[in-house]
């Protein structure tokens, strides 16, 4: 029997190949049974047990854009037409199943990125399992929105940081500003986060994007007047928001709120209910909650004991991808899980790197001389 490092490399490279088709079929699967389960139009809005089963009100927004808006209204200055326009160019509206397969593709561009930044690190089968953890992607594979194809970028983006491509990044400005205006900012942040020439010590660039992020939103409001001040609500939102709207110099103390409020609001739903019935994308969260509350104590472990610097260096990019989504949120003055559903699945990748530290391995880069023993660890080995 031959047991040589290379037929075990191969086997290894077969049976991961066979596990990445096996793992899309069953998303695409369980996203059409979902698709059909709820379909058609006529049921997207609340049942007698299910309430909000899919994002219709914003579907509904963004047909009415692009029919009745022109783009030299809207192509700037708002930022919903971008996504209504794209979607309209390529589908009818009105065809559930044509928006169904766009988001599929937006879906199967994500995993396709998760795949390689999991074999980039070295990482075992439950790495590639825990994309599984991502329910809610059965909510976003549904009519017209913003959300699937906002995940299939981060985890394009997060790829190319790794790989130093920061050319590829800055040619996808031009989509993600019509995708959604924010994410033009989140690329930005990102540069500014990862390219050397930029200079200053990482730490104080990371407090300058946060900062950036939350002071931009207020000024925004503040001067463009994008949003109705009412439309915020009563609640602690609403009021933090209305503060610092009077007290401008103060919103820097506000990033640490609003990025405890979006955790909040994410766990939160772990209780899915909406008037009496069962939240639909709430409850499709519940799994990737669940693991982040069981996995939390490795994590803190893992964080403790990492300690060097060599360590961080491996997923910095990763890192700084998730600080510059977080805050390109921070510009938005309403506080919505539904936005900080979009980085979830790169956090849980992040987060099982960060237990495991595998070593980065620079397929198409010359590999930098790491510490021994860091590629011993592999998940799922």
């Amino acid at each position: 029997m031959n047991n040589s490092p290379a037929l075990s490399n191969t086997m290894g490279s077969r049976h991961n190949y066979w596990r990445q088709i096996f793992i899309a079929i069953t998303s695409v699967a369980a996203c059409f049974i979902y698709f059909d389960a709820i379909g058609p139009s006529w049921q997207y809005f609340d049942t007698y047990y299910w309430s909000r089963p899919a994002n219709i009100s914003d579907h509904s927004l963004y047909v009415n854009y692009a029919r009745y808006q022109s783009i030299a209204e809207l192509a700037i200055a708002d930022n919903n037409f971008g996504v209504s326009w794209f979607f309209l160019s390529i589908a009818d509206p009105y065809d559930e199943i044509q928006l169904f397969i766009v988001n599929i593709a937006f879906m199967l561009i994500a995993f396709y990125f998760y795949c390689k930044i999991c074999l980039a690190f070295s990482m075992g089968a439950s790495a590639y399992w825990a994309w599984l953890l991502n329910a809610f992607i059965l909510y976003f594979a549904l009519l017209i929105n913003k959300d699937m194809a906002t995940i299939a970028v981060i985890l394009a983006v997060s790829w190319f940081a790794l790989q130093r491509r920061f050319g590829i990044i800055i040619l996808m400005i031009p989509f993600v500003f019509v995708l959604r205006q924010q994410l033009f900012l989140f690329l930005a942040f990102l540069l500014f986060l990862e390219i050397p020439v930029l200079g200053g010590k990482y730490k104080s660039k990371v407090a300058v994007v946060l900062v950036a992020g939350s002071v931009a939103g207020i000024i925004a409001l503040q001067t463009f007047q994008f949003m109705a001040l009412e439309s915020l609500g009563e609640g602690l939102t609403g009021q933090i928001t209305a503060f610092f709207l009077d007290e401008t110099w103060l919103a820097p103390l506000g990033v640490p709120l609003r990025i405890l409020l979006y955790i909040y609001d994410y766990a939160s739903s772990i209780v899915p209910f909406y008037k009496g019935q069962i939240d639909a994308i709430k409850a499709l969260r519940i799994p990737s909650i669940i693991f982040f509350v069981a996995i939390t104590p490795s994590f803190i472990r893992a964080l403790r004991d990492t300690g060097r610097r060599t360590d961080f260096e491996h997923y910095r990019p990763l890192f700084s991808v998730t600080i510059a989504f977080v805050s390109a949120l921070l510009i938005n003055p309403q506080i919505n899980a539904r936005y900080l559903t979009c980085l979830v699945p790169l956090l849980i990748l992040l987060v099982l790197i960060v237990i495991h530290k595998p070593m980065y391995q620079r397929s198409l880069r010359k590999l930098p001389i790491r510490p021994n023993g860091l590629a011993a660890n592999r998940l799922g080995r």
